[in-house]
């Protein structure tokens, strides 16, 4: 399906599995709307949202890869917060849910 990008969130921030103190990092947040497109009679493109879409980075992963599976919070430079699950050891993250305060 095609997508957007509505906001790319880069920074320095800190992870925590609960409360407890994990790791500082880098990180780069992308947010994306997930569309729909469909081809009017008169040949206009419609698009429909269908949803959104993120992805997450967190660098040095290696601060998190011991915790793969485990729910964490990343605690963003701007306030924000974003829970994931390191998913992999090569640095795949699962995001769960979108930024909330």
């Amino acid at each position: 399906m095609p997508r957007s990008l509505i906001e790319n969130i880069n920074g320095k921030g800190k992870v925590f599995e609960g409360q407890e103190f994990v790791a500082d990092v880098t990180y780069t947040v992308r947010l994306y709307e997930v569309y729909t497109e469909t081809k009017m009679l008169n040949g206009d493109v419609s698009r429909t949202k269908t949803g959104g879409d993120l992805e997450i980075s967190i660098s040095p992963f290696g601060s998190v890869a011991h915790l793969l599976g485990n729910r964490l919070t990343l605690h963003m430079s701007d306030g924000r917060k974003q829970d994931f699950f390191p998913t992999s050891s090569n640095g795949g993250c699962t995001a769960t849910g979108g930024p909330y305060q």
